[in-house]
This record gives C-alpha cells, structure tokens and sequence, in this order.
C-alpha cells in the first residue's frame, strides 16, 4: 500500500497495515478497496497498542463517515479469516487523543481537561455515564470545558476535527455538566 507514505503515520502503523493488508488477501474487490486499506491501518494501530478513532482515519483517507459501518462487515474473521484484535481504550487515552488535535488551545488548559475534568469524571464513575462510549465521553468533557470557558474559537475548531455527529454528543455534554456540578455541590455541602 504505497499510497499511505502520502499520509503522516508513523513507519510501524505503515509496515503493520501492509502485513494486514497482505493476510487479508484478495478478498475485496476494487470497490471497497478505501474500505479495506481503513480496515488496514485502523487495526494496525490497535496491534501496536497505540490508541486511534476509526472516524479521524476515515477523515484522513477521504472515507465518508457513513460507509465507516461497513469496514467491520466487509473485513470480518467470517469474510476474511482475519482474527483483529479486540482492544478498548479508555476515555483518558481518546480525550488525549482529540486535544493532541486542537491547536488552539495552551499546555495548561489541555492539563486542566485531563486532570481535573476528566479524573473527576472517571473517578466518580456515576450511572448515568458508564455505559457510553469512551469516545463519545471523551469529546463531550472537552465541549463541556470549552463551552463553559467560553473558547468559542476552540470549540468550533474541536468540533470540526472530531468527525462525529454532535447532534449525538451535545445530550452527553449536558449530562457531564450535571455530574460534575453535583460532586462540586456534594464537595461545598462537606
């Protein structure tokens, strides 16, 4: 897949996406080949360890957002006989991974955002949030802390980077800022 030296990944997620690539065979056909080489790299940073949304790689190679659903079916272990690893990140490592993408913002408030936000977040681990998707939790904690800092430039860039339908977050952001304004009121009743 020479095609991926035009992009910036790293050598080892290019050399891993050629061996999945290669084990994959010539299963796809030409049609869904953008399909495949997302399948490729996409996997290759989860056989490194190395923590990637599968919606900013699809952005980077041009894939649009609705054809992402059928990257899993065209390359399942059914279809292809290859066995991908089954990795889930946490939302620490994807909200380090969205604010590595804003430009916008200073060493200090990405701090304030993984330390306090965040943390506060996980650590309280409260029902209302544990079944959602970290990716989805992650990007709702950094808009809650760019809308109530009212960094409108940041949040507007953040959303254009993100990939995701907001319309699906912005109901996440609300229940964030409900569970971190209950602990602050929990904390000033003590």
């Amino acid at each position: 897949m020479e095609m991926l030296k035009l992009y910036d990944f790293p050598q080892d997620v290019i050399d891993e996406a050629n061996n999945i690539y290669k084990q994959l065979g010539t299963h796809l056909n030409r049609k869904n080949h953008n399909l495949k080489v997302l399948f490729c790299v996409y996997n290759a940073y989860l056989n490194l360890d190395m923590v990637m949304d599968i919606l900013l790689l699809a952005h980077k190679l041009k894939i649009p957002q609705k054809k992402v659903k059928n990257v899993f079916k065209l390359c399942s272990p059914i279809e292809t006989g290859y066995q991908f690893k089954q990795i889930r990140f946490t939302i620490k490592q994807y909200a380090k991974l969205y604010l590595d993408n804003i430009n916008d913002l200073s060493k200090e408030q990405k701090n304030i955002i993984m330390n306090e936000y965040v943390m506060d977040i996980i650590e309280k681990n409260d029902n209302m949030l544990v079944d959602e998707k970290p990716q989805s939790l992650a990007a709702a904690i950094i808009i809650y802390f760019l809308e109530k800092r009212k960094l409108k430039d940041q949040l507007i860039e953040f959303k254009q980077k993100l990939y995701r339908r907001i319309t699906t977050i912005n109901p996440l952001v609300i229940t964030v800022g409900n569970v971190l304004n209950k602990s602050i009121k929990n904390y000033q009743k003590n």
